[in-house]
């Protein structure tokens, strides 16, 4: 009898197990939901917010991007404005969005180009980003990220 009880829990804990693991709701949970199921557009997005977001860990941004207030998108053609379509990546840092209480703090703002790359190779686009004190008008940081297109069919960031 003992028998017979301990294989159906195991049976049961088994199939719970298989089901879960192949359940959109266990996909939900994975790190890589968003990724999975992004238009390329979200894909794209996806990988520059997490490009930046790695560039800002690994403190290869100025700590000026932490007071970047606003932030606008020019496309150099027609192509990289329908490849972004209305999923413009934030490019800011979390401290960005949190309110100044020093009236001497540095206003910034960033313009974001997007060029794209007709590479008969390696197509992509290039994201130019540079930041603009708001009140000299002066350019106080510039960085440029490659990206291509056969990134975006990688089943996983990296």
């Amino acid at each position: 009898m003992f028998l017979r009880v301990f294989g159906a829990v195991l049976i049961v804990l088994a199939l719970a197990i298989l089901f879960y693991s192949f359940s959109p709701f266990a996909l939900h949970f994975s790190n890589d939901y968003e990724w999975k199921t992004a238009n390329p557009s979200k894909r794209i997005s996806i990988l520059v917010q997490r490009d930046f977001a790695s560039l800002s860990k690994d403190e290869a941004l100025p700590p000026a991007w932490n007071q970047i207030k606003k932030v606008s998108f020019h496309f150099h053609s027609n192509i990289t404005k329908a490849l972004m379509g209305t999923e413009l990546p934030d490019i800011r840092t979390p401290e960005s969005n949190k309110k100044t209480k020093s009236k001497d703090a540095i206003q910034l703002a960033a313009e974001v180009e997007i060029i794209d790359l007709p590479d008969e190779e390696s197509p992509g686009f290039i994201f130019q980003v540079s930041l603009f004190n708001t009140q000299t008008k002066n350019k106080v940081f510039e960085i440029g990220r490659t990206y291509l297109f056969k990134d975006l069919n990688k089943k996983k960031p990296d």
